[in-house]
């Protein structure tokens, strides 16, 4: 009998011992949602915005809806020569943009756009994310891109 009461007094006290230190506030409560915006200027139909959708689709199903992200296609939020000073601004959290609006900005990845003739649009896009892995040119510190694609080569 006695052992019996100091089991129950030794587990008494580990409850207690648990309640006073775990973090009940807070320990079963959801997780904080991330919400964020993604401003593109191609029109609702574009194949790009059609690639953007399907970005978000992924991010909000690798993320178990933790991250949720609102779409603004075709210009509605950021047209595009304003895509990057808006993502800066905070106006965006995510832009789809094209160096070539932005003249002077990115000096040294404009490199990749001049015509260099990439066989297709798949090579320059490669060239491009190798061209900033490799380089990480400076200009780019001020935001952060997810990734770099070309359009289709230059016919010539």
């Amino acid at each position: 009998m006695k052992q019996k009461k100091i089991l129950i007094a030794a587990g008494i006290l580990c409850l207690g011992l648990m309640v006073a230190v775990l973090p009940f506030e807070g320990a079963y409560a959801q997780p904080k949602v991330i919400t964020l915006k993604f401003a593109n200027f191609f029109p609702p139909v574009g194949k790009q915005t059609l690639i953007g959708k399907e970005f978000i689709e992924e991010i909000e199903k690798r993320t178990h809806g933790r991250v949720k992200i609102t779409y603004y296609p075709g210009g509605t939020l950021l047209t595009a020569p304003a895509m990057i000073d808006g993502i800066i601004k905070g106006i965006a959290d995510i832009g789809y943009t094209n160096v070539d609006y932005s003249p002077g900005r990115f000096p040294v990845t404009e490199v990749c756009v001049v015509a260099l003739g990439y066989p297709s649009a798949w090579v320059g896009s490669q060239c491009m994310n190798d061209f900033y892995q490799r380089f990480k040119p400076k200009e780019w510190d001020v935001v952060h891109p997810l990734w770099f694609n070309s359009c289709k080569p230059l016919p010539g």
